[in-house]
């Protein structure tokens, strides 16, 4: 019987902005891209980060920064969702990121839905590895098979799978 959903944020929750800066620098975007891993693992803070994307692109941290704070958006539909699932289920999130991004970036009122927030810069450990999935079990009280998944990324669903939890592949509030 599933007792627990458990969200991931950036790609499902909210619309994620570190791809499309990414992107937009398409010539950096390895780089970039590992900046991004370093932070979700927790081996950078938030100010790091920021110097690191001003290093490779030559923009200034506090445009940076501003870029991803606006380009961020809320799923207003799947917050509802989640507010309604919420008195039957427990509900928790899974994110490649650490406390500073997150507290800036989703607001008070929808971080307070969620029963268990596991965050990848705080614990050390990152989707799709099986460890934050087990992490989070435990934090949740929670077998595998009471527990559904969802992320927009394949390698995160298939992590979750391998550890006996049922994954959903995100692509919007409808699938």
């Amino acid at each position: 019987m599933i007792k627990a959903v458990i969200f991931d944020c950036f790609g499902v929750l909210m619309v994620e902005a570190r791809q499309s800066f990414a992107e937009k620098h398409s010539d950096k975007f390895d780089e970039i891209k590992e900046i991004i891993r370093q932070a979700d693992s927790g081996l950078i803070d938030r100010a790091d980060q920021l110097k690191a994307y001003a290093d490779i692109t030559g923009e200034n941290p506090e445009l940076i920064e501003s870029y991803l704070l606006n380009e961020h958006r809320l799923n207003e539909p799947l917050v509802e969702m989640i507010k309604a699932l919420k008195s039957s289920y427990k509900i928790g999130m899974i994110s490649n990121i650490g406390t500073d991004w997150y507290s800036r970036l989703v607001p008070k009122d929808v971080r307070e839905l969620f029963d268990q927030t596991i965050l990848s810069g705080d614990v050390g450990m990152v989707k799709p590895y099986p460890e934050i999935f087990e992490f989070a079990l435990e934090k949740m009280e929670l077998l595998p098979s009471e527990t559904i998944f969802i992320d927009d990324i394949l390698d995160n669903c298939e992590g979750a799978k391998a550890i006996g939890i049922e994954a959903v592949f995100y692509k919007s509030v409808a699938t």
